[in-house]
């Protein structure tokens, strides 16, 4: 480096010059420079020496966000394919200081204590509750699968044999949308199926898209009939056929004998 001093008589103009060497363990350093306040050149020499063991390598504990992130949630009441007859979930938990809790999207209120509480809605078969701890613009999101199923209650449970896996069959056909009751219907085990019905719940079991039904199917099947879509697919599909007087029969109830043809058709047993 060049260094210029101005002085009553003139403009002094110096070379600084610096070099060092270093190793593993030991270095050296000289350097000339111009010391302006006592106008003249200097020289400076020092030699180094800083084995291994003098070296201390300490680990800072900090609490960066995105590992902060990981324990963000010191408690929450969630955990995964949970099984439940309610409408509704209490979630809540405690959140470590300065983290904001979403649920679904929805924040939170966090307390002075920094716990939470909320209410998640459930509709019926599968929800999925995303809950996201979020932190100086970092997040952390966890899911928990969560299964409403259909309360039924079933007519004459003490005549019903077998009544615990009957009624967890049709608690499956009722969440999954196959059959379909009232809250304040009871369902009667031993009762017949109608024809209708029987449409309905082999379209819907077997996730079957419903057409459109331009004009009337039948005489007791005009083209604004509730169960008309279902009824085309299965007469479509040769699975229930129409009686020789033109009329599907709808509310008739479906023999033992017609039942079996058509669950074989699906390739079920009995």
């Amino acid at each position: 480096g060049v260094m210029q001093q101005y002085k009553s008589s003139g403009v002094a103009s110096d070379v600084n010059f610096g070099a060092g060497y270093r190793t593993e363990s030991w270095g050296i350093d000289a350097s000339t420079y111009h010391d302006p306040f006592n106008g003249e050149a200097c020289f400076s020499f020092s030699l180094l020496y800083f084995p291994r063991d003098w070296i201390v390598v300490k680990k800072l504990d900090l609490d960066k966000p995105q590992i902060m992130l990981e324990k963000a949630l010191e408690s929450i009441s969630l955990e995964d394919n949970i099984v439940t007859y309610d409408d509704k979930i209490e979630v809540y938990g405690k959140a470590k200081p300065g983290v904001d809790v979403y649920i679904n999207g929805a924040r939170v209120a966090i307390m002075p204590d920094n716990t939470f509480k909320t209410i998640v809605p459930l509709k019926l078969q599968k929800n999925l509750i995303i809950v996201e701890a979020r932190y100086e613009g970092e997040k952390k999101v966890w899911k928990y699968k969560v299964l409403r199923k259909a309360k039924v209650k079933i007519a004459d449970e003490a005549k019903v044999k077998d009544l615990g896996k009957k009624k967890e069959s049709v608690e499956e056909l009722v969440t999954m949308g196959v059959i379909e009751i009232t809250p304040e219907a009871n369902f009667v085990m031993e009762a017949g199926i109608t024809r209708g019905e029987l449409a309905s719940w082999l379209v819907k079991a077997a996730d079957m898209k419903l057409p459109e039904v331009p004009k009337d199917l039948f005489a007791d099947v005009p083209k604004n009939h509730p169960l008309a879509p279902y009824i085309k697919v299965v007469v479509d599909l040769k699975l229930l056929q129409p009686f020789p007087d033109g009329t599907f029969r709808p509310d008739a109830v479906v023999s033992k004998s017609e039942g079996e043809a058509i669950f074989k058709k699906f390739g079920m047993v009995k």
